[in-house]
């Protein structure tokens, strides 16, 4: 782990109140950097199947600080982001959401459901 597990997925929204096809904003993937450093986010790959989400290769998360990614579309900005899904990415039934590097490294695994989340080495 090449952030020394100090960038973790701090929250996942899976199922907010309203109808599914009116509450996509609402369905969000929180990454937190919780160690003292900044660490280049840009480096990082959230995989909410079967999507795959990329930062920008410049982000960076300062110490504290939250990137939200929500669901539908809206104006990126450097801590919120969208995913510009039609329909709801994270399936009320079932499924996971991957932190890991571009070289595979998984950094955190979130599953609900029927969702599996990889097995580490």
């Amino acid at each position: 782990d090449p952030t020394a597990g100090t960038v973790h997925l701090s929250q996942v929204l899976v199922d907010p109140d309203g109808p599914d096809d009116r509450a996509l904003n609402d369905e969000l993937v929180a990454v937190t950097n919780a160690g003292p450093s900044p660490v280049r986010s840009g480096d990082l790959v959230v995989e909410i199947w079967p999507w795959v989400y990329e930062l920008p290769p410049d982000h960076v998360l300062e110490p504290g600080e939250t990137v939200r990614i929500h669901g539908g579309t809206g104006q990126n900005e450097r801590l919120q982001r969208f995913l510009g899904a039609v329909n709801p990415p994270l399936r009320n039934l079932g499924g996971q959401v991957v932190l890991r590097t571009y070289d595979g490294i998984v950094l955190d695994c979130d599953r609900w459901g029927s969702g599996r989340c990889p097995t580490y080495g």
